[in-house]
């Protein structure tokens, strides 16, 4: 079992005091001159970092756009789960779990009705059924709302095989970069931070607190808010994300993505996602999740992409 590189005690002291951490980030190198009207250039002619509003109208673009990339997008899911039980120097691992899954993206016009559905095909390399694509089958002619709902279906049934003594779903690997959305770029704070490398790609670092109420996401029991905060790691040429990080403390959830190129869709998407779920005071659920296997829709297949 190979554990996730973050040290569990970080997670939990961060949690707690309602601080995030602040990881590297990377600043992408600017196009020459008359490619792109957004880059600026010093009194020498030279390209220079991009100042937050280029850097926030760049990476919107971006995001909207990735409606028309993600929408009937297909993928493998490699998901390892660990549950820790216990508090301070009783806490141990308790037990872990292999799941294997179908997954496709389902865009759908507002960015907070992307949906994201899972099909969990093996647990511990053991198939929990016949290796048949639900999935891709209902959405074969493209997205209807009873595909949706009947995807929904699978996705509840599936949520079962997840660790923890709460029935969840674990949350989607694009959900962090709806704050980047043009729509929803007024919701938050934003900071332009430090510069770093992330996948050989300099991009600028950028903080978000969510400050407009009420917020994106509630209390599923009491409806009450959710407020959200992170960072994201965006190139300053052409506005793409390239790692993301989203923190609900009171929720104690924590999520991290890393984004890349697949070559063989030749997409930029998520490749890798971390989380960290609190589910008490002496239980959590750290995940592990690696996608492969990137097939795009077929031509003409779905719904157009709206792009706002």
């Amino acid at each position: 079992m190979t554990k996730p590189a973050r040290p569990r005690a970080f997670w939990r002291l961060y949690r707690g005091l309602g601080l995030l951490s602040l990881a590297a980030a990377a600043l992408a190198t600017l196009k020459p001159p008359g490619q792109d009207p957004l880059v600026a250039y010093s009194a020498s002619g030279e390209a220079r970092a991009a100042t937050l509003p280029e850097l926030l109208e760049k990476a919107g673009r971006y995001v909207a756009a990735l409606e028309d990339s993600l929408m009937l997008l297909r993928a493998k899911e490699h998901c390892v789960q660990t549950q820790w039980a216990g508090a301070g120097y009783e806490r141990h691992r308790y037990l872990s779990k292999t799941l294997d899954s179908d997954v496709l993206w389902v865009p759908g016009g507002d960015p907070l009705n992307w949906a994201f559905y899972r099909d969990v095909q093996s647990v511990d390399g053991k198939p929990v059924r016949d290796r048949e694509e639900r999935l891709a089958r209902l959405f074969a002619g493209g997205v209807s709302s009873a595909a949706r709902e009947e995807a929904g279906r699978i996705v509840g049934e599936s949520s079962h095989f997840n660790l923890g003594s709460r029935r969840r779903n674990t949350t989607a690997p694009t959900l962090a970069i709806i704050f980047l959305h043009p729509r929803y770029q007024a919701r938050c704070q934003f900071d332009l931070k430090k510069t770093s490398k992330v996948a050989g790609r300099l991009a600028q670092q950028v903080e978000f607190k969510e400050t407009e109420r009420p917020t994106l996401f509630h209390n599923t029991v009491d409806g009450r808010d959710q407020p959200t905060r992170g960072t994201f790691w965006i190139a300053g040429d052409d506005g793409t994300v390239l790692k993301s990080e989203m923190f609900v403390p009171t929720a104690l959830l924590s999520f991290e993505v890393t984004y890349g190129l697949d070559r063989t869709s030749g997409l930029f998407v998520p490749l890798e996602f971390r989380d960290d779920v609190g589910l008490g005071t002496d239980e959590e659920i750290e995940s592990v999740v690696n996608y492969s296997s990137f097939q795009p829709r077929e031509k003409g297949v779905g719904t157009p992409p709206t792009v706002r």
